[in-house]
């Protein structure tokens, strides 16, 4: 068929999704407990004092640490009265050994009754070979199966899915580096923001911001735009506007007056 590449993925499809992996079909857009991970959770070893974890997991607004192995797979949890015990005490004494963890495939309806029946607020994600993903917390999964009220032929109807209304942060490219952005956009998605977006005028609003890092011509975009979707699959959105002569100016093309 022309492919000069072609791999077998031995272990399975199911073993695919349960590690989180991309998935395509009619049931790609589906929510799974994959979607709604928080991956920044805090992490401690065997060998760590429970004191110095306590001072790591409150400084990151968190009320838990899993306990992970030098290949990341989870061993135990830390958290209520046995992250507040003795400050010198190993977190190998101390932490919940063998907590329950479930696979990224999960359906969050699934998980949500599971929480419900065992009254419990979070769940540890792992991979099947149980390296940690993160966690996911009850919560996120109420807003995710909560109706939500969308017009619907001059009224309204419940709908359930993903909220419409999302909290995201402006990374502009006019006036910080590339690395800088990279480092705002990871404290952004672990100070709770859903979704970055970052502009990418060719030239700055004022000449002192340097210039912007991208050049948009539109083969470049579409070319650039297609890679990130691959590599972010269900992360990723392309916003085309007419932008303005302030910053496309340095292009020297025509620019049409405004429409009065």
């Amino acid at each position: 068929m022309g492919f000069t590449q072609v791999f077998d993925y031995v272990a399975g499809k199911v073993d695919w999704f349960a590690n989180g992996l991309p998935r395509e079909g009619n049931r790609a857009n589906s929510p799974q407990i994959g979607d709604l991970v928080r991956r920044a959770v805090p992490v401690c070893h065997l060998g760590d004092r429970v004191g110095e974890v306590l001072q790591r997991v409150q400084t990151a607004g968190w009320d838990q640490c899993v306990v992970v192995n030098s290949a990341g797979v989870v061993l135990g949890l830390l958290r209520g009265e046995a992250l507040h015990a003795a400050p010198e005490a190993l977190v190998e004494l101390a932490m919940e050994s063998g907590p329950t963890t479930i696979r990224p495939n999960r359906s969050p309806e699934d998980i949500r009754e599971y929480m419900r029946q065992h009254g419990t607020t979070s769940v540890v994600v792992t991979t099947p070979a149980g390296q940690l993903m993160g966690i996911v917390e009850r919560q996120d999964i109420e807003r995710c199966l909560a109706p939500a009220v969308q017009p619907h032929q001059g009224k309204y109807r419940l709908q359930r899915g993903v909220p419409r209304i999302e909290i995201g942060y402006k990374l502009a490219c006019e006036e910080h580096s590339p690395s800088a952005l990279v480092c705002y956009a990871k404290q952004a998605e672990d100070a709770g923001f859903t979704f970055a977006m970052l502009s990418d005028h060719y030239h700055p609003w004022i000449a002192e911001q340097g210039q912007s890092p991208f050049v948009m011509h539109p083969a470049i975009v579409a070319q650039a735009a297609a890679t990130v979707a691959a590599l972010l699959p269900g992360r990723f959105m392309l916003g085309v506007g007419t932008g303005e002569s302030l910053n496309e100016h340095i292009l020297g093309d025509y620019w049409p007056p405004g429409a009065t």
